[in-house]
Formats: C-alpha cells, sequence, structure tokens
C-alpha cells in the first residue's frame, strides 16, 4: 500500500483537496470494511491504520490532507448499511470522479483499491488488481476461481473480461520454455503430446508461463495469441526456416566461411534478421503491448519473456504482471517495470 500511496499523490497532483481527500478516504474504507465486518469506530480504525502510514509517506505538502482524509473516512463510514456497502461507496466515489479527472490512469497502482500492482488491463486501460476483481466481479459458469468483470469499475465503461485466478490452497503450476533454436519444435511436441495424454489445453493449466528466445515466441503464441499447441508445432517448420537461415546465401569457400563465422559471433549477424522481423510482425499484433487488454478469456497466467538489454547485455524481464511481492535488488536481472504507456513495450520489441 505505501507504495500507491506514493504514487496516487503524483497521480492526483494538481486536482482539487476535497477530490484528493475523497479518494483515498473511499480507499481506505474499502480496505478496512469489508462485508460483515464489524463497525468498529472509524475514528480509531483510521487513527490505528492509516495515519501514521500517511505521515511517514507523506511530504509536507501531502500531509495536509490527512485531517481531511479522516474526515471523509468518518463521512462515509455513517453512510454504511446492509445495502449500501464499502465497496460500492467506492465504486460512486470513483465514477463521480473520474467525470472530473478524465485522465485517472496508472500501469502501477491499481487506483480501484490504492492497496495493490494492477494484474489485469481492461479494455479501457484502467488497469484492476486480483483482489479487486472478486470484489467487483462475479462468478462465472466457466469454472470454479473464474470471475467475470462486466464493467471498469472506475468509468463503468463495458469489459467482458473473464478472469481465472489462483485457488488460495493451490501452488501456483509453472512452465518453462527454453530456447534452441530449431529445437524448439522437440517442446512443442512433447508439450502436444501432454495435451493429447490429459485431454485438456496446456493453455488452462499454467498460472505462470516463462519463455527464452523461441520459448518466448512459443509462449506468445499459445497464451496471447491462443493459438493451439497443434497449429504451433505445425506452424513451426516454416517460421524456423524463415528464422534459422544464414545471413547470406551467396556459396564462399570453407576457409573463409569459418573466418566469416568468427565475425558472426562479435556482430551477432549469424542469422538474416529481416527474416526474423518479419515472421515477428506476421505473429504478433504490432499495436499489442506486454502488460496489455487480453484478447482471449479467460485472462489469468502470467507470461514472462527474458531477453537481453541491447546497452549492456544484462537479463531482463518482461510480463504481463507487476506481482504483489517486493523484489530484491541484488539479482542477476532486472524486472521492467512501465510507469507509463510509452515505457510499456509492446510485444514485437519485446
Amino acid at each position: 500500500m505505501d507504495d500507491c500511496l506514493r504514487e496516487v499523490t503524483q497521480t492526483s497532483a494538481g486536482y482539487f483537496k476535497e477530490h484528493f481527500d475523497d479518494l483515498v478516504a473511499s480507499a481506505f474504507l474499502m480496505d478496512a470494511y469489508p462485508p460483515q465486518m464489524h463497525g468498529f469506530s472509524p475514528t480509531v480504525v483510521f487513527a490505528a491504520l492509516y495515519e501514521k502510514r500517511c505521515l511517514s509517506i507523506w511530504d509536507n505538502e501531502f500531509k495536509g490532507h490527512i485531517a481531511g482524509v479522516s474526515s471523509r473516512f468518518v463521512h462515509h463510514f455513517a453512510h454504511l448499511s446492509g445495502v449500501k456497502t464499502s465497496a460500492a461507496i467506492r465504486k460512486e466515489t470513483l465514477y463521480r470522479l473520474y467525470r472530473r479527472w478524465g485522465g485517472l490512469r496508472s500501469t502501477t497502482t491499481c487506483l480501484v483499491c490504492l492497496c495493490r500492482p494492477p494484474e489485469h488491463m481492461l479494455p479501457c486501460k484502467h488497469a484492476i488488481c486480483d483482489t479487486c476483481v472478486v470484489i467487483f466481479g462475479k462468478p462465472s459458469r466457466l469454472g470454479e476461481y473464474h470471475f467475470e468483470i462486466a464493467q471498469c469499475p472506475i468509468c463503468k465503461e463495458r469489459s467482458d473480461l473473464t478472469v481465472r485466478q489462483l485457488p488460495p490452497t493451490k501452488p501456483p503450476v509453472i512452465l518453462s520454455l527454453d530456447g534452441g533454436g530449431v529445437r524448439g519444435l522437440i517442446q512443442l511436441g512433447l508439450l502436444r503430446a501432454l495435451e493429447s495424454r490429459i485431454g485438456i489445453p496446456i493453455a488452462s493449466l499454467p498460472d505462470l508461463c516463462i519463455g527464452t528466445s523461441v520459448g518466448a515466441l512459443s509462449a506468445i503464441d499459445i497464451f496471447l495469441n491462443q493459438s493451439s499447441v497443434t497449429q504451433c508445432f505445425n506452424a513451426f517448420p516454416d517460421l524456423a526456416r524463415n528464422i534459422f537461415r544464414r545471413s547470406s546465401e551467396i556459396p564462399i569457400p570453407r576457409c573463409i566461411r569459418w573466418f566469416a563465422s568468427a565475425f558472426n559471433l562479435t556482430t551477432d549477424g549469424f542469422y538474416d534478421s529481416e527474416g526474423l522481423s518479419k515472421i515477428l510482425k506476421a505473429a504478433v499484433i504490432p499495436s499489442r503491448r506486454m502488460f496489455d487488454v487480453a484478447t482471449a478469456n479467460p485472462a489469468g497466467c502470467r507470461i514472462a519473456i527474458v531477453a537481453s538489454r541491447t546497452s549492456d547485455g544484462k537479463a531482463c524481464v518482461l510480463a504481463n504482471y507487476r506481482g504483489t511481492s517486493p523484489r530484491s535488488t541484488n539479482t542477476a536481472y532486472e524486472f521492467l517495470t512501465p510507469h507509463n504507456d510509452q515505457q510499456n513495450p509492446s510485444l514485437l520489441d519485446a
């Protein structure tokens, strides 16, 4: 929550004080008073849970808002009833503020609750966390722990998004797809055999899929483009022939070819980059972002792509999720978190 409260001061800079107070107070109300929660004194609850937190993370400019946030928190509490829940009050507040703040968006904070990073992008480009999916969604007939989001809680735009969530007592299923060039056909063959054995699509099994090199292409095609494993397997030979062909088709003597190969190791020019670019443009929608609206239902499988940064070769992870746990800075890789649409990489670039 601390990082979210820091960001909201930047997102809402320049807006009216009473609007900011309402935005934060209604989020605190939804956090403190879920359904069937005992009606503890709002003054005591605010002082115990939120006042010190706001004092520690807000600068002097926003510390003056704490009294106003507390006042609005008490005001909203007085309107709670068996019919009017804290989530309903939050939704009303968000829509009222959205009509005044048209640009209320973030890719690093769930603006619905101000408590967690977002995990799912809605068609209106508002992002929402898993907890808010449960609060504002409804159980789907597609299966247990599937939730349907009929409209955005912020702008009320239609969404028609179904989210598959990890059951609380189930460990995550992780699928790792390695690189290997033309040998990527082998892993697709294994996935096809596994799919035939269990009788359900592979795309419905993993909670997290991590891909490297050609494994990343397979992960994108199966889990984001919703191609079947059989379709990927059948298309792979043509894809491999176009990607993994020599940069030059001109016949040259073996001795010169040896020196050329040594040179290509330093220039990364062993394969034709134009062929790779054409294949990627055909397989991936150019405008599609890594953290973007799910084009197929149900959403829920996290996708991570391991890539190398061109400037220094450092391993980077690009993902369609944010994660709720803090990450260590002392790692061999960097988890790239875009803070706006400009920093959100396209699938083509990834």
